[in-house]
């Protein structure tokens, strides 16, 4: 998988999820490791709320 090592492939779960969590997107329990393809998993969730950079 180009290189990428297990540990990288958690901590960016962790870092995609929290994200995620921070950004008002509802954040089903998955695992990355179930894709058999690199994805972005923020393309796997819909949004509670529009996406701001700066909320008020």
């Amino acid at each position: 998988m180009c290189g990428v090592s297990l540990s990288d492939l958690m901590l960016v779960e962790c870092l995609c999820l929290s994200t995620a969590r921070m950004c008002g997107v509802d954040v089903p329990a998955i695992d990355l490791l179930d894709l058999k393809v690199p994805a972005l998993c923020i393309e796997r969730y819909e949004l509670k709320r529009p996406l701001t950079l700066f909320p008020k």
